[in-house]
């Protein structure tokens, strides 16, 4: 009967494990698109060579730059389709001024910053405020379409209509709550 009840949860332990790393569908991974796996390594490579070109000042979250490498190939592919393509030489180039710092970029931060100057590129001044939200409803509604699954470490949910993630507030953490009752007095 013991060997039973070890072989059942044996059994059940990679169910476990799948869940304790977060609501997507890959341990190890920040997030998950359709069938394209943004690892947590690759995460926190982008981040740590994408901070610097912000600089030390800077809010950059790994958030935001996960966000960027969820959207980055549907930036990339409407950037390219309205005749303004990025290039991964093109944003390996935005790294020439803090070479010290980051002397050999991340593939993965290359990827970021290409969706940032596609991003930049999709909201430029001759484009029309309705041309802008259109190529970002599209994008929001094709990444919708094929699936953003978050590591709740980094957020709850993406959230399409403004390309942020949602903050995650998992049920484990309890806000604390101020009575406004006296307390016994001894």
């Amino acid at each position: 009967m013991r060997t039973v009840r070890r072989m059942a949860t044996l059994a059940a332990l990679p169910a476990l494990l799948l869940a304790l790393a977060g609501c997507t569908r890959e341990a190890g991974a920040a997030a998950v698109v359709g069938d394209r796996r943004i690892s947590v390594a690759e995460l926190q490579a982008a981040y740590r060579d994408v901070k610097p070109l912000f600089g030390a000042d800077s809010r950059v979250s790994q958030a935001d730059v996960l966000m960027a490498l969820i959207a980055e190939p549907y930036l990339v592919e409407e950037a390219g389709r309205l005749g303004q393509g990025v290039s991964d030489f093109d944003a390996g180039q935005q790294f020439e001024e803090v070479k010290d710092d980051v002397p050999d970029p991340s593939p993965a931060a290359i990827t970021a910053v290409r969706a940032f100057m596609a991003a930049a590129t999709l909201q430029s001044e001759d484009r029309s405020r309705e041309a802008i939200t259109r190529s970002f409803q599209e994008i929001g509604d094709a990444l919708d379409r094929d699936g953003v699954h978050i590591n709740p470490r980094y957020g709850a949910s993406f959230n399409k209509d403004d390309f942020t993630l949602r903050p995650s507030s998992p049920n484990w953490l309890v806000k604390s709550s101020t009575s406004s009752e006296p307390s016994p007095q001894p």
